[in-house]
C-alpha cells in the first residue's frame, strides 16, 4: 500500500526568498532571488500557477513587476536590476500578505568609476600659474552617475593644451584619495 501526501495550501508567510540580492547588488547588474512556494507545514509545492508580486522601493522605484518567472515546480525565480545607487526596500507578496522576512532591505552600489562620468572642479581647471598650487576635486562617478562611496580608483590627469606652461611634462600632480569616490589633487606648473 502506497500512501501518497501533497502539500496543503500555499502560505505566502510560509514561502522563502533567497539570494545574495535579498541584501546586497550594484547598480546595473542583473540580480536574482529566488522564491520558494511552501505551505503552512513548510512543505515546498511541486508545480507552478501561484502570483507573486514584488515592488522595490527607495531612491527611485525598481520595475519589477513582469521579472517574475514560474519554473513550475514550486520555485520562481525573481529578477531586478537598480541603475541608481541607495538603500531599498524589497517587497515580496502573494494575495497582498508578505513572504518570510519581506520586506528586505537592500542596499545597491555604485557601479565602477567611469571616468566620462566623473567630475573635475576648481581653479586648476580655467588658471595656473607658475611655481603655485592649484586645486583640483574629483568626483568619482559610475555610468549612472551615482556618486563612488569609496576610494582605490587610479587617478591619472592630462592637460589638452599645457602649451603655456611648456607641455605637460612641465605639470606636476598630487592626488589623494579620500577613500570616499573624492580626490583632492594639486596641480603645480614647474614653469612658466
Amino acid at each position: 500500500l502506497a500512501i501518497e501526501v501533497s502539500p496543503a495550501e500555499l502560505n505566502p508567510s510560509c514561502c522563502t526568498a533567497t539570494g545574495f540580492g535579498l541584501k546586497k547588488s550594484t547598480a546595473g547588474k542583473k540580480t536574482e532571488i529566488v522564491i520558494k512556494a511552501m505551505d503552512s507545514y513548510n512543505n515546498m509545492l511541486t508545480s507552478g500557477g501561484a502570483t507573486f508580486m514584488a515592488q522595490m522601493v527607495g531612491p527611485v522605484e525598481v520595475n519589477i513587476k513582469d521579472t517574475i518567472v514560474d519554473h513550475k515546480s514550486g520555485t520562481y525565480t525573481l529578477t531586478y536590476l537598480a541603475s541608481k545607487s541607495g538603500d531599498y526596500h524589497l517587497h515580496i507578496k502573494h494575495g497582498g500578505i508578505h513572504v518570510y522576512g519581506s520586506p528586505f532591505d537592500v542596499r545597491i552600489d555604485p557601479a565602477e568609476t567611469n571616468p566620462a562620468a566623473s567630475k573635475a572642479e576648481g581653479n586648476a581647471l580655467n588658471y595656473c600659474s607658475s611655481r603655485r598650487s592649484h586645486g583640483l576635486v574629483i568626483t568619482a562617478r559610475d555610468t549612472f552617475y551615482n556618486r563612488r562611496t569609496m576610494g582605490g580608483d587610479a587617478v591619472e590627469i592630462y592637460m589638452d593644451d599645457s602649451t603655456e606652461v611648456g607641455g605637460s611634462e612641465n605639470l606636476k600632480f598630487n592626488a589623494k584619495d579620500a577613500g570616499n569616490g573624492l580626490y583632492y589633487v594639486d596641480v603645480v606648473p614647474r614653469r612658466a
